[in-house]
């Protein structure tokens, strides 16, 4: 895309590529018992995602509190039918 991104000749490619480099891949997480995503934390705002996705929840709860909350409840609900976000409260934190 970077090659063929002209603005005379292909602008639809141009703005798709702008768009794409906006977007964030997480395709080295780990998924294992102990991986950071797994791990309890303490809930608290975080615009961007950690690369190790530590902060998942957090990243989940503040899309809830001032993002699109029925987009992320569609795009769980398109991923794995039947399941909801849910925030839970231990020892009052």
């Amino acid at each position: 895309m970077t090659h063929c991104a002209d603005p005379a000749t292909a602008p639809e490619l141009l703005a798709m590529r702008e768009h794409l480099r906006g977007w964030r891949f997480y395709d080295h997480w780990r998924t294992d018992a102990d991986a950071p995503a797994r791990r309890p934390r303490l809930g608290t705002f975080t615009p961007v995602l950690a690369n190790d996705g530590g902060d998942l929840e957090a990243a989940m709860g503040t899309i809830r509190w001032i993002g699109d909350r029925l987009a992320l409840a569609d795009a769980v609900s398109d991923a794995f039918p039947g399941a909801e976000l849910g925030v839970t409260e231990e020892d009052g934190v």
